[in-house]
């Protein structure tokens, strides 16, 4: 019978391992290959839609504040660094009052997305010390946001501990 099928070109019914159809070990490798596809796409899915408490990723800028006038801005890349070390780009001159390294790198608060000048920016504008904790201590004050009360370094190190940052 399975030179009769050879000859007219059905020899794939002649053959006993197709002679039934497909075995169970075949449907088992399907299956199986089915399942880790969607099991990768599920994963996939999971991870690009679900943010949890991991932080923004966001774009900060180099954003500056007068303490003379209080104008804020972000200064030209170019222009600003042109010759200057990085710690003379901490402090630069306003563009709006022309008052000489009166202009502070101002802070980003990762919570609510607010820019401002900290505390201790501040005291060094006026020729003062940092100003220290509520109790007096020599470690110097926190740096906590005027708009949402975030204190920017425990902030930093909660998000250390959990492996966002």
């Amino acid at each position: 019978m399975c030179a009769e099928f050879r000859r007219s070109g059905k020899i794939r019914q002649c053959n006993p391992r197709f002679a039934g159809g497909s075995t169970k070990s075949e449907y088992v490798m399907i299956g199986a290959l089915v399942a880790i596809i969607g099991g990768a796409l599920f994963i996939t899915f999971l991870s690009l839609s679900s943010g949890g408490d991991r932080p923004r990723q966001v774009h900060v800028e180099n954003r500056f504040e007068c303490v003379k006038c209080g104008h804020q801005f972000v200064p030209d890349p170019q222009s600003a660094a042109a010759g200057m070390t990085e710690d003379e780009m901490s402090i630069l001159d306003c563009p709006k009052c022309r008052a000489k390294a009166s202009c502070y790198a101002m802070t980003y608060c990762p919570k609510c997305g607010e820019y401002y000048l900290p505390d201790a920016m501040k005291a060094h504008a006026a020729g003062q010390k940092a100003p220290t904790q509520p109790a007096g201590g020599a470690q110097p004050a926190t740096i906590r946001c005027p708009k949402c009360g975030t204190d920017l370094v425990e902030y930093m190190r909660h998000q250390q501990e959990k492996g966002g940052w």
